[in-house]
């Protein structure tokens, strides 16, 4: 089995897990994909830092739905810059996004908290992003509490689950086999 094969099946397992649905970002043109990756890199470095992992986070999503390798080694180079938030949100792609214009919130949140925190410049980003999306100001609030609230189920489940280091352990030893 090829690495397209593995990422393809990769990528539908992520689509119906974690969105309940059964497409691929490979079936959009390459533009869409690029701009959306793009929002989400420009408003994780709206502090004036894009992060190692910003960047981590949202070239790891991006592969976890399909991107391609094309965008996604670009996407290891890119420096997002203060002036082209607004002018991605004036640009041709604009118009699919009120379709997925409330998980481009969500992803806008978990991208600029990739780091460990969520800037006062990020979060205001995050509300221009949503403005020009037409997402009301009580949906984007509703939006950050699920984030938050997973930030916080995730910490649990990781003390939870991998307390003992059970895992790591568990693949060293495999390891050695």
């Amino acid at each position: 089995m090829d690495s397209s094969t593995i990422n393809e099946r990769t990528a539908k397992w992520m689509w119906k897990a974690m969105r309940d649905q059964e497409i691929l970002i490979s079936q959009a043109k390459e533009g869409a994909s690029e701009w959306y990756s793009k929002l989400l890199a420009n408003v994780a470095g709206a502090d004036g830092t894009f992060s190692p992992p910003e960047r981590h986070w949202i070239i790891g999503n991006r592969a976890a739905f399909g991107a391609s390798e094309k965008l996604l080694t670009e996407l290891e180079k890119y420096e997002p810059s203060a002036d082209e938030l607004e002018q991605l949100l004036s640009d041709k792609y604009k118009q699919y996004i009120p379709l997925v214009n409330r998980i481009t919130i969500y992803e806008s949140f978990q991208a600029a908290s990739a780091d460990g925190e969520l800037h006062a410049a990020e979060r205001k980003a995050i509300t221009k992003v949503a403005a020009k999306l037409g997402v009301e100001e009580s949906i984007v609030k509703q939006i950050e509490e699920i984030h938050d609230e997973e930030v916080k189920l995730k910490k649990r489940r990781h003390a939870l689950l991998f307390a003992d280091g059970g895992i790591k352990k568990a693949l060293d030893m495999a390891m050695n086999l």
